[in-house]
């Protein structure tokens, strides 16, 4: 299947089909987004560090039953990485949004892995009318959880050191992100350390982790599950089982007893089932798509 692989820009909707001068513009960001078929929009969001390459086995799975945008978020991938920007995961709420206007979404179901997940909660909560249904990936904010490496991060030098060659490369975070360590996933995480190890992305990356994170975890008005169970749209979760950056256990804590919604656990997956475990991921999200009433 093809793809649309365009760019956007977020304030003026301009489109480019290539690859725009990455020249910063005033009040303009630019974002990356590949696209594919018609129906009700789903949107997906990866998570800190990564890009729309991790939804490569789901685009066009969930194309035949909406129309799919995979995006790189602001600071990641191919999309601008200005200065001043907030990337903390509520401001990450308040740019989905612009997004939708500008692609002329009315609304979109938010399917979102790891921080992408915290980012579609809070646009959830902030916007309920523009979202029809959340499916939350590994998720952060459930709560204050988080691995050591990104509280490290948050230190002054300290994580400068810790996302710098050779700290950081794909055969060292292979381990920690998938539960297989397959030659292909080495490939994808090198390319995505490749361009993190960029001053600008690096940067970016740094801004991102320090907005929402402190020593302690999650910065605790960030914690999105409380807000998440007033909501009136419809919520699936999905957990790699044997996930050891956020683990399975510690989400079915945190909901249980919560009307929430289901939370299905994928065995012989890590930290991104959607790329380990693709079949079983696209069955789940594609039925909960179809089963929206909008």
């Amino acid at each position: 299947m093809e793809y649309a692989d365009r760019y956007i820009d977020v304030q003026t909707g301009q489109l480019w089909s290539k690859d725009p001068s990455r020249a910063w513009a005033p009040d303009s960001v630019r974002v990356r987004y590949l696209s594919a078929g018609q129906g009700p929009a789903v949107i997906l969001l990866h998570g800190l560090g990564a890009s729309l390459a991790v939804w490569s086995e789901n685009i066009g799975p969930l194309s035949e039953v909406g129309a799919v945008y995979a995006v790189d978020l602001p600071g990641h991938g191919k999309s601008d990485k200005p200065f001043g920007l907030l990337y903390d995961s509520m401001a990450g709420g308040h740019f989905l949004v612009s997004l939708m206007d500008a692609l002329g979404l009315s609304r979109a179901v938010l399917v979102g892995n790891s921080a992408g997940g915290l980012v579609a909660s809070w646009c959830a909560v902030n916007y309920s009318d523009r979202v029809s249904g959340l499916v939350l990936v590994d998720t952060a904010g459930l709560d204050r959880n988080m691995p050591w490496f990104l509280r490290l991060s948050t230190l002054p030098g300290f994580g400068e050191l810790l996302h710098s060659p050779p700290m950081l490369s794909g055969r060292s975070m292979v381990k920690s992100i998938f539960h297989q360590t397959r030659p292909e996933y080495v490939r994808l995480l090198d390319d995505l350390m490749d361009v993190r190890h960029k001053p600008d992305v690096k940067r970016a990356m740094l801004e991102s982790i320090r907005s929402g994170i402190n020593i302690r975890g999650l910065k605790r008005e960030l914690v999105a599950l409380t807000a998440l169970c007033g909501l009136s749209r419809p919520v699936m979760f999905i957990w790699g089982r044997e996930d050891r950056i956020l683990l399975a256990s510690h989400a079915q804590r945190a909901l249980n007893g919560r009307s929430l919604g289901p939370i299905h656990v994928i065995p012989n997956a890590g930290h991104w089932p959607m790329l380990e475990q693709p079949d079983e991921f696209n069955r789940l999200a594609a039925s909960f798509i179809q089963g929206i009433e909008d």
